[in-house]
Parts: C-alpha cells; sequence; structure tokens
C-alpha cells in the first residue's frame, strides 16, 4: 500500500504558511518575489515600514528596561556615595536603525535642483553623504 503525494499541493501550502507567517507576525517577507525586484528607495521604505514600526516599540522598551535597571545601579551606588540617586535621568539612549537608501533619485533631484540652489545648500541634499562621513 502507498500513499501518493501532491507535490504542487504541498508546494502551494508551504508558500501559504509562509506568507501566513510573515503577515502574522507582522514582518517582513524577505523572500518575496516582489521584494527583490528593483524597486525605488521609498517602495523599499515602504515594504520596510511595519519592521520599522516595530523596531521602534522595541527601542521604547529597551529604554525603559535601560532606565529602570541603572535606577537600581544608582540607588546602589548612592548609598555607597559613588553617586548621586537621580543621576540615571541623565543618561541618554540611542538606537540606530539603518533603512536603504535611494541613492539614485537623490542625486537626480541634486543634478537638477544645480543652479536652482546655492552650493552650500546642494550636499545638505544627499543624506548618504553626511551618513557616510561622521
Amino acid at each position: 500500500m502507498t500513499k501518493e503525494l501532491n507535490d504542487s499541493i504541498i508546494e502551494q501550502h508551504l508558500d501559504r504558511l509562509a506568507e501566513n507567517i510573515s503577515r502574522f507576525a507582522k514582518s517582513v517577507n524577505f523572500f518575496d518575489d516582489s521584494f527583490g525586484t528593483t524597486v525605488t528607495g521609498v517602495a523599499m521604505r515602504y515594504k520596510l515600514m511595519a519592521l520599522e514600526h516595530k523596531a521602534i516599540t522595541m527601542d521604547r522598551k529597551m529604554t525603559a528596561g535601560l532606565r529602570d535597571r541603572f535606577k537600581v545601579i544608582c540607588t546602589v551606588w548612592a548609598k555607597k556615595r559613588l553617586a548621586n540617586p537621580d543621576d540615571y535621568l541623565h543618561i541618554d539612549f540611542q538606537f540606530k536603525r539603518k533603512l536603504p537608501d535611494d541613492i539614485l533619485s537623490d542625486t537626480q533631484a541634486s543634478v537638477a535642483l544645480k543652479g536652482v540652489v546655492s552650493e552650500q545648500t546642494l550636499p545638505g541634499l544627499l543624506l548618504f553623504f553626511y551618513e557616510h562621513l561622521g
């Protein structure tokens, strides 16, 4: 007795399952066929918007957790007279994310604005230029 399995049905089920996992997790499906095609930076940012919102939420949770942790640490240090109990309020947390840039449209816009905008303003339009400098 042999059980015959239809491969196309199994492949279709697995594809739908992967699609649903990405959808219900509110995550980006990087293996989607439309994701890897030639899309502009604006379209790429739109596709990554859900991931960006999740990252912002994680930043806020991480900041709250770190602030609580440093509050406890500063309380212990204050008892040992190593710090003030309110020193944890002076700590700033920075999280950086890197989204893909649309360098082509930025450079085309700067070339189109040459002569319209001053020479000092023109490099400011090229965001990727300043990000790589510092």
